[in-house]
């Protein structure tokens, strides 16, 4: 009998653990847009996105825009830059933008890069910042699906560039800016809130052929949340949370968009949604990517490595097809 009422409670217990995971996804993706907090009364609230031109980021830039953000834009190309500016512009022509020219895979320390940084930043009221740039597009095409042994030491250097140190040193030079005294304008006497909010992917959960990659992403999913517990215990009212990102199909990511992959902008329309519900630095964006990821935790480890590598072995195949119709 008491065996039995033992079991009985770890049975209720688990089913309560599981009702309140549960209620709290659905109060995550079912609330209101928390964005609106980071549009300080009386200041020109500025977001700061890397990686915009392409993909996610360039699909958060015009959801920014939409909800009243003005941007700084970060990128390598200066015409592509200019490019969605007058696009932007053209769309919502009551934002300011600025530009933020440097290639990611570059020391950002270096003393001229710095001095342009700081020229792009000067007197402007930033509440966001979005690490979005990284990934492996970064390197040349037929690199991807190369065994480990293959790659040069100048293209892992490349990857942990664009995924790691580059989000690392601008969010340190960036903090500051984010750090908000009570308004002026207000009776309230919290600090004004701001939010960092970086990249990652369940690719850090593993991946044949891409390990750099993964492995930069399992460094940002515990830098970020090492870094929001660090902000909270400092007094400052800077959230930092990560997305966790499964594909998205875009100009630069050419996909077949299903239940699982969408387009960039109903990613980015979805993900901003979510952020800033509460202080978790862990976040899924797109429901569909929560179940999956759901999923893969649960499922016993066997399975999970069996799946990942048929899904690899299938976009091996299909990227060897690519790059030899390419050659042709």
């Amino acid at each position: 009998m008491i065996w039995e009422r033992v079991f009985a409670c770890i049975g209720v217990a688990t089913v309560v653990c599981i009702l309140v995971n549960l209620l709290s996804v659905a109060y995550k993706f079912l609330h209101r847009s928390r964005l609106p907090k980071y549009l300080h009364d009386g200041k020109e609230s500025y977001a700061f996105i890397t990686g915009a031109t392409d993909g996610v980021g360039r699909s958060m830039a015009y959801e920014l825009a939409k909800n009243g953000f003005n941007l700084v834009l970060h990128g390598r190309n200066c015409e592509k830059l200019q490019a969605i500016t007058e696009d932007l512009q053209d769309q919502y022509p009551a934002i300011k933008t600025r530009h933020f020219v440097c290639d990611a895979s570059k020391d950002l320390l270096e003393s001229s890069t710095l001095s342009g940084l700081r020229k792009v930043l000067q007197d402007i009221h930033l509440t966001i910042l979005i690490n979005n740039v990284g990934g492996m597009g970064c390197l040349p095409p037929d690199c991807l699906f190369q065994a480990y042994e293959a790659y040069t030491g100048e293209q892992i250097d490349t990857v942990l560039n664009v995924n790691i140190r580059f989000m690392v040193q601008l969010t340190r030079f960036i903090i500051p800016l984010l750090d908000h005294p009570p308004s002026t304008t207000s009776k309230k006497t919290k600090r004004q809130p701001s939010l960092i909010l970086n990249m990652g992917s369940v690719a850090a959960h593993g991946s044949p052929y891409v390990s750099v990659y993964t492995g930069t992403k399992g460094f940002v999913a515990a830098f970020s949340n090492s870094l929001s517990m660090e902000m909270q215990m400092e007094g400052k009212d800077i959230n930092v949370q990560v997305l966790i990102l499964g594909e998205a199909r875009s100009g630069s990511h050419i996909v077949k968009e299903g239940f699982l992959i969408p387009n960039s902008q109903v990613y980015a329309r979805s993900a901003l949604k979510r952020i800033g519900a509460d202080r978790d630095a862990i976040v899924s964006g797109y429901f569909p990517h929560w179940i999956a990821m759901t999923m893969v935790q649960i499922m016993p480890e066997s399975v999970s490595r069996r799946l990942f590598i048929d899904a690899v072995k299938e976009k091996k195949a299909a990227h060897k097809k690519r790059m030899a119709s390419m050659a042709s």
